[in-house]
């Protein structure tokens, strides 16, 4: 048996669109065994209906498999349970926890030995995009990119006392759908401004220049866009500024929001955010959750 626990996630921060990831303290849970007939899988919890069972649609074995594949090794079959915590189609990187403790779970019953760039590179694939992978992976903020030899994550600092503040309707969203909202092409104006913007969120964070965020998550390349997709987007972030957050967003691709706000501040966003949805009639909850410090861990391994 292995367990692997892999923590929600929260991607772009606004300007930093398939580049940056922030780990939350809300986490999934996996248990795989070596299965004596064909791989199985069961699913308890949040959204445990909408979790793809099928051996072969489910991340969990598509990931373990990509790992015995690339080791040169049978993949055997696997029973897999997962404990779920973190709502799907939310924005909050469900899917890639699923594909993280796949890998890391075959990375394990071979032995060890994969360096975070090749789980990342061996699970971007089946995940689409290494920006939730990657903070997931390594804990905290991350900022991860694709160079000439595959992907690279790099984990950056944050400061001590910022918490996350999670708008999180009951409607989900899913990431392709709110991809194809996206241009193929924006103009230079747009794309300039993102630069600067997500320079500045980097630099406020490293430098614990708190003021600096409201800005530095402004966006122009995917939030215009997805906005019409999300009842309520506008009111969350105008309502969490108001009440003291330090920046908000939208979380991933939606339907969540996102806003980062000092602990002291925390509780008055939360409830400025849940008022302002309850106004508009729009199911959700408004959680605080801390940002979690620890990427994904492997609890317990028995090889067979």
């Amino acid at each position: 048996m292995i367990r692997v626990s892999v923590p929600a996630t929260s991607a772009n921060l606004g300007p930093g669109l398939d580049a940056f990831g922030l780990a939350l303290d809300l986490w999934n849970r996996f248990e795989l065994a070596p299965a004596a007939g064909a791989s199985a899988v069961t699913v308890e919890g949040v959204d445990a209906d909408r979790v793809p069972v099928r051996p072969d649609a489910n991340p969990v074995l598509l990931a373990a498999e990509a790992v015995f594949r690339y080791k040169g090794r049978p993949a055997p079959a696997l029973t897999v349970h997962i404990t779920s915590r973190i709502p799907i189609g939310r924005g909050l990187g469900s899917s890639a926890t699923a594909v993280l403790a796949g890998a890391l779970a075959a990375d394990h019953l071979t032995g060890g030995g994969l360096g975070p760039d090749e789980i990342l590179n061996l699970t971007a694939g089946i995940e689409g995009h290494a920006d939730n992978l990657s903070a997931a992976l390594l804990g905290g903020m991350a900022l991860v990119y694709h160079g000439t030899a595959g992907y690279h994550a790099v984990a950056l600092p944050h400061p001590d006392g910022l918490v996350a503040v999670v708008a999180i309707p009951e409607q989900p969203l899913a990431t392709k759908a709110a991809r194809a909202r996206l241009p193929e092409a924006v103009p230079l104006a747009d794309a300039t401004f993102n630069v600067a913007r997500a320079s500045l969120l980097v630099a406020g964070l490293m430098l614990n220049r708190l003021e600096w965020l409201r800005e530095g998550c402004r966006d122009r390349l995917h939030q215009p866009y997805r906005a019409a997709l999300v009842p309520g987007f506008e009111a969350a972030v105008g309502a969490a500024l108001d009440a003291g957050a330090v920046a908000a967003s939208l979380s991933g691709s939606g339907s969540s929001v996102l806003a980062l706000a000092r602990r002291a501040e925390a509780e008055s966003v939360r409830a400025a955010v849940e008022t302002a949805w309850r106004r508009l009639e729009i199911p959700a909850r408004v959680v605080v959750l801390d940002i979690s410090g620890a990427g994904a861990r492997v609890e317990g391994c028995d090889k067979p």
